[in-house]
Protein backbone atom coordinates (compact mmCIF):
# COMPACT_ATOMS: atom_id res chain seq x y z
CA UNK A 1 0.00 0.00 0.00
CA UNK A 2 1.24 3.48 -0.89
CA UNK A 3 0.78 5.86 2.00
CA UNK A 4 0.00 9.07 0.23
CA UNK A 5 -1.72 12.16 1.49
CA UNK A 6 -4.93 11.22 -0.36
CA UNK A 7 -4.88 7.46 0.28
CA UNK A 8 -7.23 6.34 3.12
CA UNK A 9 -6.78 3.09 5.03
CA UNK A 10 -10.15 1.45 5.48
CA UNK A 11 -11.36 -0.32 8.61
CA UNK A 12 -10.64 -3.82 7.31
CA UNK A 13 -6.94 -3.06 6.77
CA UNK A 14 -6.82 -1.35 10.15
CA UNK A 15 -8.11 -4.53 11.77
CA UNK A 16 -5.42 -6.54 10.00
CA UNK A 17 -2.75 -4.21 11.40
CA UNK A 18 -4.13 -4.41 14.94
CA UNK A 19 -4.34 -8.21 14.84
CA UNK A 20 -0.76 -8.46 13.65
CA UNK A 21 0.45 -6.06 16.35
CA UNK A 22 -1.37 -8.08 19.03
CA UNK A 23 0.17 -11.33 17.77
CA UNK A 24 3.67 -9.83 17.82
CA UNK A 25 3.20 -8.62 21.38
CA UNK A 26 1.96 -12.04 22.45
CA UNK A 27 5.00 -13.75 20.93
CA UNK A 28 7.67 -11.35 22.15
CA UNK A 29 6.13 -10.06 25.35
CA UNK A 30 6.91 -6.50 24.26
CA UNK A 31 5.12 -4.25 21.76
CA UNK A 32 6.79 -3.49 18.42
CA UNK A 33 5.71 -0.20 16.84
CA UNK A 34 4.56 -0.08 13.24
CA UNK A 35 7.18 1.62 11.02
CA UNK A 36 5.89 5.10 10.24
CA UNK A 37 8.52 7.13 8.47
CA UNK A 38 7.31 10.63 7.79
CA UNK A 39 4.10 10.02 9.80
CA UNK A 40 2.27 9.10 6.59
CA UNK A 41 0.83 5.98 8.23
CA UNK A 42 -0.44 7.98 11.18
CA UNK A 43 -2.27 10.36 8.87
CA UNK A 44 -3.72 7.44 6.91
CA UNK A 45 -4.98 5.71 10.04
CA UNK A 46 -6.66 8.87 11.21
CA UNK A 47 -8.44 9.07 7.89
CA UNK A 48 -9.40 5.41 8.27
CA UNK A 49 -11.23 6.21 11.46
CA UNK A 50 -13.08 9.06 9.78
CA UNK A 51 -13.81 7.16 6.58
CA UNK A 52 -14.38 3.61 7.87
CA UNK A 53 -18.00 3.76 6.81
CA UNK A 54 -16.94 3.56 3.20
CA UNK A 55 -16.46 0.33 1.27
CA UNK A 56 -13.32 -1.46 2.40
CA UNK A 57 -10.70 -2.61 -0.04
CA UNK A 58 -9.46 -5.79 1.62
CA UNK A 59 -6.55 -6.38 -0.66
CA UNK A 60 -3.75 -7.61 1.62
CA UNK A 61 -1.20 -6.41 -0.92
CA UNK A 62 -1.73 -2.93 0.51
CA UNK A 63 0.35 -4.03 3.50
CA UNK A 64 3.32 -5.24 1.47
CA UNK A 65 5.27 -1.97 1.46
CA UNK A 66 5.53 -1.66 5.23
CA UNK A 67 5.50 -5.44 5.91
CA UNK A 68 9.23 -5.68 5.26
CA UNK A 69 10.02 -2.73 7.51
CA UNK A 70 7.84 -4.13 10.27
CA UNK A 71 9.48 -7.57 10.02
CA UNK A 72 12.90 -5.91 10.26
CA UNK A 73 11.77 -4.10 13.41
CA UNK A 74 10.52 -7.38 14.86
CA UNK A 75 13.91 -9.04 14.32
CA UNK A 76 15.64 -6.13 16.03
CA UNK A 77 13.26 -6.46 18.97
CA UNK A 78 14.08 -10.18 19.22
CA UNK A 79 17.80 -9.42 19.26
CA UNK A 80 17.31 -6.75 21.93
CA UNK A 81 15.21 -9.16 23.95
CA UNK A 82 18.01 -11.70 23.77
CA UNK A 83 20.78 -9.26 24.67
CA UNK A 84 19.00 -7.64 27.59
CA UNK A 85 17.07 -10.76 28.65
CA UNK A 86 13.69 -9.06 28.67
CA UNK A 87 11.93 -12.08 30.14
CA UNK A 88 8.94 -12.07 32.40
CA UNK A 89 9.68 -13.05 36.01
CA UNK A 90 7.24 -14.95 38.14
CA UNK A 91 6.62 -12.94 41.34
CA UNK A 92 6.35 -16.18 43.32
CA UNK A 93 9.97 -16.96 42.40
CA UNK A 94 11.42 -13.74 43.78
CA UNK A 95 8.99 -12.96 46.60
CA UNK A 96 10.85 -15.18 49.11
CA UNK A 97 14.08 -13.34 48.30
CA UNK A 98 12.33 -10.01 48.80
CA UNK A 99 11.14 -11.14 52.23
CA UNK A 100 14.69 -12.23 53.10
CA UNK A 101 16.06 -8.84 52.07
CA UNK A 102 13.40 -7.06 54.10
CA UNK A 103 14.23 -9.15 57.16
CA UNK A 104 17.94 -8.44 56.73
CA UNK A 105 17.68 -4.66 56.37
CA UNK A 106 14.93 -4.20 58.97
CA UNK A 107 11.51 -2.59 58.82
CA UNK A 108 10.58 0.98 59.69
CA UNK A 109 10.21 0.14 63.41
CA UNK A 110 13.80 -1.12 63.43
CA UNK A 111 15.03 2.06 61.73
CA UNK A 112 13.07 4.27 64.13
CA UNK A 113 14.41 2.41 67.17
CA UNK A 114 17.98 2.72 65.92
CA UNK A 115 17.59 6.42 65.13
CA UNK A 116 16.15 7.15 68.57
CA UNK A 117 18.94 5.33 70.41
CA UNK A 118 21.74 6.62 68.17
CA UNK A 119 20.64 10.25 68.47
CA UNK A 120 20.41 9.92 72.25
CA UNK A 121 23.94 8.48 72.44
CA UNK A 122 25.27 11.36 70.34
CA UNK A 123 23.66 14.12 72.42
CA UNK A 124 20.53 14.82 70.42
CA UNK A 125 17.15 13.14 70.36
CA UNK A 126 14.08 12.16 68.41
CA UNK A 127 11.21 14.49 69.28
CA UNK A 128 7.71 13.35 68.37
CA UNK A 129 5.62 16.05 66.70
CA UNK A 130 2.07 16.34 65.50
CA UNK A 131 3.30 14.95 62.19
CA UNK A 132 6.32 12.71 62.26
CA UNK A 133 9.38 13.57 64.32
CA UNK A 134 11.83 16.44 64.76
CA UNK A 135 15.60 16.04 64.93
CA UNK A 136 17.72 18.98 66.23
CA UNK A 137 20.91 18.20 64.34
CA UNK A 138 22.74 21.18 65.87
CA UNK A 139 23.10 19.25 69.14
CA UNK A 140 25.12 16.49 67.47
CA UNK A 141 28.95 16.40 67.51
CA UNK A 142 30.69 18.79 65.12
CA UNK A 143 31.95 16.10 62.74
CA UNK A 144 28.46 14.65 62.45
CA UNK A 145 26.94 18.09 61.80
CA UNK A 146 29.46 18.73 59.02
CA UNK A 147 28.73 15.41 57.33
CA UNK A 148 24.99 16.04 57.54
CA UNK A 149 25.40 19.53 56.09
CA UNK A 150 27.27 18.02 53.15
CA UNK A 151 24.11 15.98 52.51
CA UNK A 152 21.86 19.04 52.74
CA UNK A 153 20.70 18.30 56.30
CA UNK A 154 21.02 21.14 58.83
CA UNK A 155 19.28 22.76 61.80
CA UNK A 156 16.11 21.03 63.01
CA UNK A 157 14.56 18.77 60.41
CA UNK A 158 11.16 17.09 60.30
CA UNK A 159 11.28 13.40 59.40
CA UNK A 160 8.92 10.46 59.22
CA UNK A 161 9.69 6.75 59.15
CA UNK A 162 6.40 5.90 57.45
CA UNK A 163 5.97 5.90 53.70
CA UNK A 164 4.56 8.02 52.29
CA UNK A 165 5.84 10.54 54.80
CA UNK A 166 3.56 13.03 56.52
CA UNK A 167 3.25 16.43 54.79
CA UNK A 168 6.29 18.59 55.47
CA UNK A 169 8.42 15.63 56.62
CA UNK A 170 11.33 13.92 54.94
CA UNK A 171 10.91 10.17 54.50
CA UNK A 172 13.71 8.37 56.34
CA UNK A 173 14.54 4.76 55.57
CA UNK A 174 17.54 2.57 56.24
CA UNK A 175 19.55 4.03 53.35
CA UNK A 176 18.84 7.68 54.24
CA UNK A 177 22.01 9.77 54.83
CA UNK A 178 20.92 10.53 58.42
CA UNK A 179 20.77 6.83 59.32
CA UNK A 180 23.96 5.99 57.41
CA UNK A 181 25.96 8.78 59.09
CA UNK A 182 24.70 7.89 62.57
CA UNK A 183 25.60 4.23 62.07
CA UNK A 184 29.01 5.05 60.63
CA UNK A 185 29.78 7.43 63.50
CA UNK A 186 28.85 4.95 66.23
CA UNK A 187 30.75 2.14 64.53
CA UNK A 188 33.85 4.28 64.01
CA UNK A 189 33.93 5.50 67.61
CA UNK A 190 33.37 2.02 68.99
CA UNK A 191 36.15 0.47 66.92
CA UNK A 192 38.57 3.31 67.72
CA UNK A 193 37.91 3.24 71.48
CA UNK A 194 40.56 1.61 73.64
CA UNK A 195 40.66 1.00 77.36
CA UNK A 196 38.41 1.94 80.24
CA UNK A 197 38.60 5.66 79.41
CA UNK A 198 35.93 5.17 76.77
CA UNK A 199 33.45 3.37 79.01
CA UNK A 200 31.87 6.64 80.16
CA UNK A 201 31.27 7.84 76.58
CA UNK A 202 27.70 6.89 75.55
CA UNK A 203 28.65 7.15 71.87
CA UNK A 204 31.02 4.21 72.28
CA UNK A 205 29.15 0.94 71.99
CA UNK A 206 30.36 -1.79 74.28
CA UNK A 207 32.10 -4.62 72.46
CA UNK A 208 32.18 -6.86 75.53
CA UNK A 209 29.57 -7.19 78.22
CA UNK A 210 28.08 -9.41 80.88
CA UNK A 211 24.65 -9.32 82.49
CA UNK A 212 22.14 -11.53 84.25
CA UNK A 213 19.14 -12.71 82.26
CA UNK A 214 16.04 -14.49 83.50
CA UNK A 215 15.57 -16.10 80.07
CA UNK A 216 18.67 -18.33 79.99
CA UNK A 217 19.17 -21.54 81.97
CA UNK A 218 22.96 -21.69 81.77
CA UNK A 219 25.87 -19.39 81.10
CA UNK A 220 25.57 -18.36 77.45
CA UNK A 221 28.30 -16.77 75.35
CA UNK A 222 27.28 -14.77 72.28
CA UNK A 223 29.82 -13.73 69.63
CA UNK A 224 28.85 -11.08 67.11
CA UNK A 225 30.65 -11.88 63.85
CA UNK A 226 31.35 -10.25 60.52
CA UNK A 227 31.42 -12.77 57.71
CA UNK A 228 32.90 -12.01 54.31
CA UNK A 229 32.35 -13.92 51.09
CA UNK A 230 33.87 -13.64 47.63
CA UNK A 231 31.20 -13.93 44.93
CA UNK A 232 32.52 -14.57 41.42
CA UNK A 233 30.19 -14.44 38.39
CA UNK A 234 31.25 -15.51 34.90
CA UNK A 235 29.18 -14.77 31.83
CA UNK A 236 30.07 -14.19 28.17
CA UNK A 237 33.82 -14.41 28.86
CA UNK A 238 33.56 -11.74 31.54
CA UNK A 239 34.32 -12.29 35.21
CA UNK A 240 32.96 -10.10 38.00
CA UNK A 241 34.13 -10.38 41.59
CA UNK A 242 32.16 -8.95 44.50
CA UNK A 243 32.91 -8.86 48.22
CA UNK A 244 29.82 -9.67 50.28
CA UNK A 245 29.68 -8.89 54.00
CA UNK A 246 27.10 -9.78 56.62
CA UNK A 247 26.81 -9.52 60.39
CA UNK A 248 25.50 -12.49 62.32
CA UNK A 249 25.91 -14.16 65.68
CA UNK A 250 27.06 -17.45 67.14
CA UNK A 251 26.21 -18.56 70.68
CA UNK A 252 27.15 -21.39 73.02
CA UNK A 253 24.73 -22.18 75.82
CA UNK A 254 27.42 -23.92 77.87
CA UNK A 255 31.21 -24.39 77.59
CA UNK A 256 30.72 -28.06 76.68
CA UNK A 257 27.94 -27.44 74.15
CA UNK A 258 28.79 -29.21 70.90
CA UNK A 259 26.16 -27.55 68.72
CA UNK A 260 26.20 -23.74 68.75
CA UNK A 261 23.18 -21.51 68.35
CA UNK A 262 23.31 -19.61 65.05
CA UNK A 263 21.67 -16.82 63.08
CA UNK A 264 18.44 -15.24 64.24
CA UNK A 265 18.23 -17.45 67.33
CA UNK A 266 21.65 -16.25 68.50
CA UNK A 267 20.88 -12.60 67.75
CA UNK A 268 17.59 -12.83 69.65
CA UNK A 269 19.55 -13.58 72.83
CA UNK A 270 20.95 -10.04 72.73
CA UNK A 271 17.42 -8.62 72.69
CA UNK A 272 16.49 -10.29 75.98
CA UNK A 273 16.05 -7.69 78.74
CA UNK A 274 18.70 -7.84 81.48
CA UNK A 275 17.46 -8.77 84.93
CA UNK A 276 20.46 -7.48 86.86
CA UNK A 277 24.15 -6.60 86.67
CA UNK A 278 26.75 -8.90 88.24
CA UNK A 279 29.54 -7.47 90.40
CA UNK A 280 32.50 -5.96 88.49
CA UNK A 281 34.89 -8.80 89.35
CA UNK A 282 32.35 -11.34 88.05
CA UNK A 283 31.96 -9.40 84.79
CA UNK A 284 35.71 -9.32 84.22
CA UNK A 285 36.06 -13.02 84.99
CA UNK A 286 33.18 -14.07 82.73
CA UNK A 287 34.34 -11.88 79.85
CA UNK A 288 37.82 -13.43 79.99
CA UNK A 289 36.29 -16.91 79.97
CA UNK A 290 34.12 -15.95 76.99
CA UNK A 291 37.09 -14.66 75.00
CA UNK A 292 38.94 -17.89 75.68
CA UNK A 293 35.95 -19.95 74.57
CA UNK A 294 35.61 -17.98 71.32
CA UNK A 295 39.31 -18.49 70.58
CA UNK A 296 38.82 -22.25 70.96
CA UNK A 297 35.73 -22.42 68.75
CA UNK A 298 37.26 -21.32 65.45
CA UNK A 299 35.96 -24.50 63.80
CA UNK A 300 32.38 -23.50 64.66
CA UNK A 301 32.92 -20.07 63.13
CA UNK A 302 34.47 -21.55 59.98
CA UNK A 303 31.53 -23.96 59.65
CA UNK A 304 29.07 -21.08 60.00
CA UNK A 305 30.93 -19.08 57.33
CA UNK A 306 30.85 -22.05 54.94
CA UNK A 307 27.14 -22.61 55.59
CA UNK A 308 26.32 -18.96 54.95
CA UNK A 309 28.38 -19.06 51.73
CA UNK A 310 26.31 -22.00 50.49
CA UNK A 311 23.10 -20.19 51.40
CA UNK A 312 24.28 -17.08 49.57
CA UNK A 313 25.08 -19.14 46.48
CA UNK A 314 21.68 -20.86 46.56
CA UNK A 315 19.89 -17.51 46.87
CA UNK A 316 21.92 -16.02 44.02
CA UNK A 317 21.31 -18.98 41.71
CA UNK A 318 17.61 -19.01 42.51
CA UNK A 319 17.22 -15.35 41.57
CA UNK A 320 19.36 -15.84 38.45
CA UNK A 321 17.22 -18.78 37.39
CA UNK A 322 14.02 -16.80 37.98
CA UNK A 323 15.37 -14.00 35.79
CA UNK A 324 16.60 -16.54 33.21
CA UNK A 325 20.13 -15.26 33.56
CA UNK A 326 23.12 -17.08 32.10
CA UNK A 327 26.63 -17.80 33.29
CA UNK A 328 28.09 -19.44 36.38
CA UNK A 329 28.52 -18.23 39.95
CA UNK A 330 30.74 -19.39 42.80
CA UNK A 331 30.89 -18.19 46.41
CA UNK A 332 33.89 -18.67 48.70
CA UNK A 333 33.88 -17.86 52.41
CA UNK A 334 36.84 -15.77 53.56
CA UNK A 335 38.60 -17.67 56.37
CA UNK A 336 38.59 -16.46 59.98
CA UNK A 337 35.49 -14.30 60.48
CA UNK A 338 35.99 -11.07 62.43
CA UNK A 339 34.76 -11.12 66.03
CA UNK A 340 33.10 -7.73 66.48
CA UNK A 341 31.82 -8.22 70.03
CA UNK A 342 31.38 -10.80 72.77
CA UNK A 343 28.70 -10.95 75.47
CA UNK A 344 27.93 -13.26 78.37
CA UNK A 345 24.44 -13.94 79.71
CA UNK A 346 24.32 -15.45 83.19
CA UNK A 347 21.26 -17.27 84.53
CA UNK A 348 19.36 -15.70 87.38
CA UNK A 349 19.91 -17.50 90.65
CA UNK A 350 16.92 -17.58 93.00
Amino acid sequence: MIYGANNPVDGAVLRVILRKAAKIREELGVPVPVPDEGQSLTQALLKAVLLRGRTALEDSRQLDLFEGHWQYTIEKAKQSRTVFAQQRMNPDDVLPEWHKSLAAVGDRDTVQRFASRALARLGSGLERGQRGFKVPTGALPTEVVERLQAEGISDTIAIDFAYPAAPGCRPVQRSHPLIAILADTLLGRSLAANGDAATDDPSVLGRVGCWISADVQSRTTVALLRLRHQLVSRARRRETTLMVEEATALAWSAPAAKTPITGVDALSLLALPPADDPPPHVRRREVQRALGLIAERTDDMAALAAERARTLLDDHLRVRQASRGSGTTTVHAIPRPDVIAAFVLLPKVA
